[in-house]
């Protein structure tokens, strides 16, 4: 998971700036933000906003593997 995960949170924080910059007052935002609790992207340092992201992603990515679904592995150089 470590290869993909810092790509994965850097797309979604990177999607949450261009929508707050871009689209300040859509309602769809309320949710999403669901992911980071409690966090402001603009106060919190980089390694605590991406630990929250983790903790909140976490428990779905075990849920997922107990349910059959594989870890992606790294593809061999």
């Amino acid at each position: 998971m470590g290869d993909y995960y810092k790509v994965y949170y850097l797309l979604q924080k990177t999607a949450i700036k261009v929508m707050t910059v871009n689209y300040p007052k859509e309602p769809m935002m309320e949710a999403y933000l669901s992911l980071f609790p409690n966090a402001d992207a603009k106060q919190l340092p980089e390694i605590d906003l991406r630990g929250r992201f983790l903790e909140n992603i976490q428990p779905l990515l075990t849920i997922a593997n107990n349910n059959g679904f594989e870890y992606m592995r790294s593809p061999i150089s």
